[in-house]
């Protein structure tokens, strides 16, 4: 018999051993620790059966199966039952959502979900859908809730009868299968609950639970090799390592080993005793010496058991996996029940609110930017338009796609045509306020419904751009008629809808000819370029630019203190020359600069922005650098 202390220390070697790889060795050190194995000894061992599992090549094309099965809850992926739609756009039973998801990240994405599942109601159009097309499913769930029930009253007889009720409404429901396997392993009747789990496995081969119910069964028929085959499934399919697994594993180990090291004491009885009868359908037991002089006996038994491990791991890394978890009758599907009840078409980039209505994503923000509730039952929206987070509802969304195909694609090149006008040179949209200058930096203020919706028109395009022009008052055309483009690089929204847009300016323009859509103005414009300077000016012309470059940086270090730290604070520094400013469409930057920050007013500074000679506008700028500075002596 051995120590204490001296088993400890063959656990130690056992686990080494499986470290790097050597399994059938490990398997025979903790076979020959005899009577002082205990279940403690085998954590290390079954968490190390689980990583090789889990790092098999095969397992992520399982969980690729369920980021890819739209039909289903995201949690327990079973039918959508009071469906629940997070701002990441993905679905859940209300159940699943209320007692797992807020507590963890989104088993698709990742993405964090809210701290209350209260704020979300259940999803109209979803649930509809699956009403129309699951019934069957929805009743099945309702009997196998009340199942559940009596199987927490210890009732088996009576959930069973609820379980077989709700087989016949829904036979492809795998989670009622489960749920069954389980009455029937409580029952100690382990050939059904096999068979139930084997039809779980076989209508969801990436699901956890299907191979944790068939390693139940399979050990109440005494089938501990099978099962812990089976439990190594669970582990892998399982997207992280779980403890429970692990200590189920090291109790089917603990078995397995000790009917080994077992029968192996009773065979070297037999062999002492000298009885040839022993010897005949056995295999001799050879023992070899650790380096602690602790004869180590090889079991062939648990080498084939490692050769069996080995082989089904290979095989779970070549099997393919059914996707078709849930399907559809064709004939139910309806165009009519994908419309947006605000443009009467085909839902197009569908969003879902808190409330649990979908729109058209373009629809609904268009709502929005004169009202923040929902168009349909009034409830407040602000927090959602404070987040901006709500991605596209991907059960409406891909079920479109999948079902809807024509219809998906017309709906799709519609709205491709439509942003292909809004960014067309015939109609850059105007935001009409000031005047920017190229290279600066332009903070705008949004607020006006028609100017949201122009900006969020801008970025959905791809262009991120739109066209500013100062407002004359007075004037017939209602803005000026020359602009810079604006290139929006980030947006800050606020609860109330309105936005802070931080922009930069680009190519200058001149308006051609205006036109509004939606209620605010675009235009045909011409894109100014400086004329090139001639080969006989270039010299003048730099010469020129270094002296009102000097100029210009002599005005700012002689200003006050609190001026230039006013300029500083909203421009920044002035921007360095660039070795090229001279052929440049626009000219340097640091001139463009010096134009938002001197004193002129806006009539004086649209003139300038509209000349295309770098030696003019090096000139004006010049004049006004001399009478600024004059003014400060």
């Amino acid at each position: 018999m051995l120590t204490g202390s001296t088993a400890d220390v063959m656990v130690m070697h056992a686990d080494t051993l499986a470290q790097s790889a050597q399994w059938k060795e490990a398997f025979d050190v903790l076979a020959s620790v005899g009577g002082e194995l205990k279940l403690s000894h085998l954590c290390k061992m079954a968490s190390l059966l689980c990583r090789d599992w889990h790092q098999s090549s095969g397992v992520a094309r399982f969980h690729e199966s369920v980021r890819n099965d739209w039909k289903s809850c995201s949690n327990c992926g079973g039918v959508l039952h009071q469906v629940v739609t997070l701002p990441c756009g993905h679905s859940y039973c209300r159940k699943c959502s209320d007692s797992w998801c807020l507590k963890q990240s989104c088993t698709k994405c990742g993405a964090r979900p809210l701290d209350s599942s209260d704020s979300f109601k259940t999803n109209v159009a979803v649930s509809n859908l699956v009403e129309k097309w699951w019934s069957g499913e929805l009743q099945a769930v309702a009997l196998r809730a009340e199942g559940n029930h009596k199987f927490a009253e210890r009732s088996y007889e009576e959930a069973l009868e609820k379980y077989n009720a709700a087989a016949l409404l829904a036979p492809n429901d795998f989670t009622l299968f489960s749920n069954r396997s389980n009455i029937y392993s409580k029952m100690a009747m382990y050939v059904e609950a096999l068979r139930d789990a084997d039809q779980v496995i076989s209508l969801r081969q990436d699901w956890p639970k299907g191979q944790y119910r068939r390693a139940e069964a399979l050990r109440g028929l005494g089938r501990n090799e099978e099962a812990l085959i089976a439990l190594l499934f669970c582990s892998a399919l399982e997207k992280s390592p779980q403890s429970d697994i692990c200590t189920e594993i090291a109790k089917v180990l603990m078995t397995i080993i000790n009917s080994a090291a077992k029968q192996h004491n009773q065979h070297r009885e037999d062999l002492s005793c000298g009885s040839e009868d022993s010897l005949s359908g056995t295999e001799e037991l050879e023992p070899r010496a650790a380096s602690n002089k602790i004869p180590i006996y090889s079991y062939p038994k648990l080498h084939r058991l490692v050769d069996r491990i080995n082989g089904d791991m290979e095989r779970l890394a070549k099997s393919k996996v059914n996707t078709a978890f849930r399907t559809v009758d064709c004939s139910a599907v309806d165009s009519s029940d994908f419309e947006c009840t605000l443009c009467c078409r085909l839902l197009w980039q569908p969003v879902t609110t808190p409330c649990g209505h979908s729109f058209c994503r373009t629809c609904l923000d268009r709502c929005l930017d004169h009202n923040p509730s929902c168009p349909l039952c009034k409830t407040s929206l602000l927090e959602y338009l404070a987040k901006r987070k709500q991605s596209l509802t991907e059960f409406l969304d891909l079920a479109m796609a999948t079902h809807l195909p024509e219809e998906y694609a017309e709906r799709s090149q519609i709205h491709e045509q439509e942003m292909k006008e809004m960014c067309s040179q015939d109609k850059v949209p105007i935001f009409v306020c000031t005047l920017a200058f190229p290279t600066v930096l332009c903070p705008l203020h949004v607020f006006e419904p028609r100017y949201r919706l122009m900006i969020r028109r801008a970025m959905e395009s791809g262009s991120r751009q739109f066209g500013m022009c100062a407002y004359l008052q007075n004037d017939p055309h209602g803005f000026a008629e020359y602009g810079t483009m604006l290139e929006v690089r980030d947006v800050e929204f606020f609860a109330d809808g309105r936005s802070v847009v931080n922009t930069v300016g680009g190519r200058r323009f001149k308006v051609l000819h205006r036109t509004m859509i939606d209620g605010y103005y675009t235009a045909t414009v011409d894109f100014l370029v400086d004329q090139t300077v001639e080969a006989d000016h270039v010299d003048a012309t730099v010469s020129l630019h270094d002296r009102v470059h000097a100029a210009a940086e002599n005005w700012i270090s002689e200003a006050p203190v609190a001026l230039r730290q006013r300029i500083l604070q909203h421009f920044g520094t002035m921007p360095p020359v660039e070795a090229d400013w001279i052929s440049l469409p626009n000219g340097p930057a640091w001139h463009w600069w010096l134009l938002s920050i001197l004193p002129l007013d806006p009539k004086a500074q649209l003139t300038l922005l509209s000349m295309t000679s770098i030696e003019k506008r090096l000139e004006a700028i010049q004049r006004v650098v001399a009478r600024v500075r004059q003014r400060m002596l």
